[in-house]
């Protein structure tokens, strides 16, 4: 069979879109994709095809697959001609299971800037998945399908009037009849991101409902939440890629600039290279380049120990262990990190009980920080077997013994959640009498519950960590039930969970009208270290229901704002209402 000057040969891919041929043409092998039946497309439908196509034409750059050709055939319609690719799709390394974040990067690079110059040119991709993305035996990275692209002004629906896309990597405004843009692109990039590292997608789901409605929700487990190897910046990025409003959203060419600073530590002429081994053999790249990621963790947790940043260094310890387990280096840095972290504070202005309160924020903001301090980094969880968001943490072999700065350092976090949880505990929960962070003693546990209402009662039995759990798992069944989102709130903040700022931000949506919801999401962003929005809460808290512990919150957001002067007005606000806490601190600012 022919279509214009090309012989087609065997069938290698395709889909609703249409059909992609192994073909050969006047200079060579190419690949010919149809894209519909000829007899199914009018005088209109082809007009624009050939106006997209040469549009297509018109981008060039070295990460977009390029239109050789194209054209209209009597019998199977509209086709364009472009390289045949050597390679395999980053659907193969998702599959496997994903590859290391270092080698996201290098990857996701590459799509970044393909889809930063269509953007700039005017058009979005609109199915940007792993399927589309050619990763060739030479350390290419080509993105592909850009026939399903659009440009300005038009609009690509299939016959029936779905708008074109891959369930899964549809942002939350196409799923809801919103306007398509390239924020729909960074979105999608953000979910490649992330199953690039953990094999599979944030929203995953077993059904395609629950899928849509977890993406609409805005609820899914931090990148850095399941693979401890994943540098807060990354997290931080992919986070701000999955923000529900497009507005929020980086631009793609932001992209390019923040994951380029993410790879500088390979240089630009060695990283085709370095993207070839990885299309080759993922997991042999991880194992041969896991010593040097180890050692550069372990060179950065020393100049943090110099700094005199101890939980910063117990940080860099624990991503290294994550790649090499049994690195002496690490291991020995982790106990000087630890009894650096137990020594006294050297003296300064900001000395005391208020430094360290400082300090807990810190660690409650960080992830990896706040579990090396509460966990002593007992454990150090192996890539190849990447646990479940709702497992325990156990450990990957016997547990070290440890004097370390967990035990001290644990117990002023313990006593910061503490003072926090009582101005939890003294808002009235919406929907419930019952304290879901004070339950009765639990009662012997029957078999799993198989429904959310089943997780939520078992929640009701159980202390707070093991409740926030079954909330989590009856939320997986059942992502927009609303009681279970408001109890996460709560608990998540007693828990100290950075991402209690996301889930008490949609609750506080939900209940307009609950004055509580605002102060509960005040305490989340200043835990997740967002104190100038959480500021405006205590503002609003404090102008509605005024309590001295709304001051104290409010005397903390402004004093890691560096806003003295503010923070000294709220803190003797609230000591001279009572507040011990607010006493102590007071005395002890600069």
């Amino acid at each position: 069979m022919r279509v214009g000057p090309y012989r087609l040969a065997e069938r290698i891919g395709g889909g609703g879109a249409g059909v992609v041929y192994r073909a050969d043409g006047p200079t060579g092998p190419v690949a010919v994709k149809t894209l519909a039946v000829g007899s199914e497309v009018d005088a209109v439908a082809r007009a624009r095809f050939a106006r997209e196509a040469a549009a297509m034409q018109a981008i060039s750059h070295h990460a977009l697959v390029p239109v050789l050709d194209h054209g209209v055939d009597d019998e199977l319609g509209p086709y364009l001609v472009m390289p045949l690719l050597v390679g395999r799709s980053l659907r193969v390394l998702v599959a496997a299971g994903g590859v290391c974040p270092e080698a996201a990067l290098l990857i996701g690079l590459e799509v970044a800037e393909a889809v930063a110059a269509l953007h700039a040119a005017g058009v979005v991709h609109r199915d940007l998945k792993p399927d589309n993305v050619i990763i060739g035996v030479d350390g290419t990275v080509t993105v592909i399908d850009l026939g399903l692209a659009f440009t300005d002004g038009m609009t690509r629906h299939t016959e029936t009037g779905t708008v074109v896309g891959s369930l899964g990597y549809l942002a939350p405004e196409q799923l809801d009849g919103g306007a398509i843009g390239a924020p729909c692109d960074v979105w999608a990039l953000a979910v490649l991101l992330y199953e690039l590292v953990t094999g599979t997608r944030p929203f995953a789901r077993p059904r395609p409902s629950e899928e849509t409605a977890a993406i609409l929700v805005g609820r899914y487990p931090r990148l850095g939440a399941i693979d401890r190897r994943v540098e807060p910046a990354l997290d931080v990025l992919v986070d701000a890629g999955l923000a529900a409003d497009p507005a929020a959203r980086p631009s793609a060419a932001a992209l390019v600039t923040q994951l380029g600073a993410l790879v500088d530590w390979c240089a630009l002429d060695a990283r085709r290279a370095e993207r070839a081994r990885i299309g080759a053999d993922a997991a042999g790249y991880q194992a041969v380049v896991a010593p040097r990621l180890a050692a550069a963790a372990a060179r950065r947790a020393e100049a943090a120990l110099v700094a005199g940043e101890p939980f910063t260094a117990l940080a860099q310890c624990d991503r290294g262990l994550a790649y090499v387990p049994d690195h002496a280096e690490l291991l020995a840095l982790v106990a000087r990190a630890e009894a650096a972290a137990q020594a006294p504070p050297r003296a300064s202005p900001r000395s005391g009980r208020w430094t360290r309160t400082r300090a807990r924020v810190a660690v409650v903001a960080a992830a990896a920080a706040a579990v090396a301090v509460t966990v002593g980094i007992l454990a150090w969880p192996s890539r190849s077997a990447p646990r479940s968001p709702w497992d325990d943490p156990a450990p990957a072999g016997p547990a070290r013994p440890s004097t370390s700065a967990s035990s001290a350092e644990a117990a002023l976090l313990r006593d910061f959640l503490g003072l926090m949880s009582k101005v939890v505990d003294r808002t009235t929960s919406p929907t419930s009498a019952t304290d879901p962070v004070a339950p009765a003693p639990a009662p012997a546990l029957g078999p799993e519950p198989t429904t959310a209402a089943g997780w939520m009662a078992r929640a009701d039995t159980q202390a707070p960590a093991q409740a926030l759990t079954s909330i989590e798992r009856a939320l997986v069944l059942q992502p927009t039930w609303q009681p279970a989102l408001d109890r996460l709130c709560r608990l998540q903040i007693k828990a100290g969970r950075p991402e209690a700022a996301h889930t008490c931000t949609q609750v506080a949506a939900a209940h307009p009208d609950v004055i509580e919801w605002i102060g509960l999401r005040g305490l989340a962003r200043v835990m997740a270290g967002q104190h100038k929005a959480a500021l405006a809460d205590f503002d609003t808290m404090l102008s509605r229901a005024p309590d001295p512990r709304w001051h104290l919150a409010r005397g903390l957001a402004h004093y890691e704002r560096g806003e003295y002067p503010a923070a000294r007005h709220d803190l003797h606000l609230a000591c001279t209402a009572g507040v011990a806490e607010a006493c102590q601190a007071e005395a002890e600012l600069p």
